[in-house]
């Protein structure tokens, strides 16, 4: 159906740059074998309990001080007051220790729930951003455009792109999309957008069977489940792509990708007073999606800007 397919299998450890999943990949219908890639959605157990050890841990610092200057100043609370300032300073150290206990118990259990990762799907029904992901916070959403994808001349399937997730104990995710073109809306040049490696991919998706999916006949057995969720991008879609930097592109009529040489259909005609503006071979930008640096693809809905 495509030309690139990009697999991804989770490992559940922490590596020296981060979480990373396991990519292998067919990018121009060459293998270009695995690779470790960044896994966003890669998730520690025991956030909560993490908040509950940062609630505690601000807590004991003014108790402690507290105890502290407690000590210092009590023989003259001690002869203001008398025996009222040695109920306070006794309920003041009954509060420290007691919160102390309770910030070792739960950094205990924190940090055992931290050693278990668990791998998330990025959206789910209702919510096309379900990880709250931030494209800046990922290192890739210093340049962002939104326009309508539109097919590059060339061998293609009916679907552009199709971002896959298995539904089985370990998510399997499954990627098969085709290079093309983003039309901006208002002013700026077309942006060709090129797959080296799996973009991320966010939208409101979709639930089915995955025999029913426009994927090839191996993508479909790579994710090892009988129903998946799914986001799909078709021609005409309008889309929001975040990157790390944008290429010049010379001439879109001739961009080599891969190897081959690829070309946008001439922009549509948007005036009779200049019948040729827009139709010529003019330059463009472009985005790579690589396995360091991964485009974020947003799709809009109608109410999205």
């Amino acid at each position: 159906m495509s030309r690139h397919r990009f697999v991804h299998a989770f490992e559940t450890a922490s590596g020296p740059e981060g979480q990373r999943a396991r990519e292998r990949a067919s990018v121009d219908g060459r293998d270009r074998g695995g690779r470790p890639v960044p896994a966003f959605t890669l998730r520690q157990r025991g956030e909560g309990l993490r908040r509950v050890k940062g609630a505690l841990g601000r807590l004991l610092r003014p108790l402690g001080l507290g105890l502290f200057g407690g000590v210092a100043a009590y023989p003259l609370l001690y002869l203001g007051l008398g025996g009222v300032a040695i109920a306070a300073f006794t309920a003041h150290v009954a509060l420290f220790f007691g919160a102390l206990d309770l910030w070792v118990i739960v950094a205990a259990m924190a940090f055992v729930a931290a050693r278990d990762w668990t791998v998330h799907v990025p959206y789910a029904p209702g919510e096309p951003n379900a990880l709250d992901l931030d494209p800046a916070a990922l290192g890739v959403g210093a340049r962002s455009v939104v326009g309508t994808v539109e097919r590059l001349e060339g061998p293609s399937g009916d679907t552009l792109l199709v971002d896959a997730w298995g539904r089985s104990m370990a998510p399997r995710r499954v990627v098969e999309c085709d290079d093309f073109l983003l039309r901006p809306l208002g002013e700026g040049l077309p942006l060709v957008v090129r797959f080296e490696s799996a973009p991320l991919v966010l939208g409101e998706p979709s639930r089915g069977a995955v025999a029913m999916l426009p994927l090839s006949r191996e993508g479909r057995a790579e994710l090892l489940s009988d129903e998946v969720h799914y986001v799909a991008l078709e021609e005409g879609d309008r889309v929001r792509v975040h990157a790390a930097a944008f290429e010049e592109v010379p001439r879109l009529d001739h961009v080599e990708l891969g190897g081959d040489v690829r070309r946008a259909r001439p922009a549509p005609r948007t005036d009779d007073v200049n019948p040729y503006r827009g139709a010529g071979p003019g330059p463009g930008r472009l985005a790579r999606s690589t396995a360091r640096r991964p485009l974020v693809l947003v799709r809009l809905s109608g109410d999205d800007s």
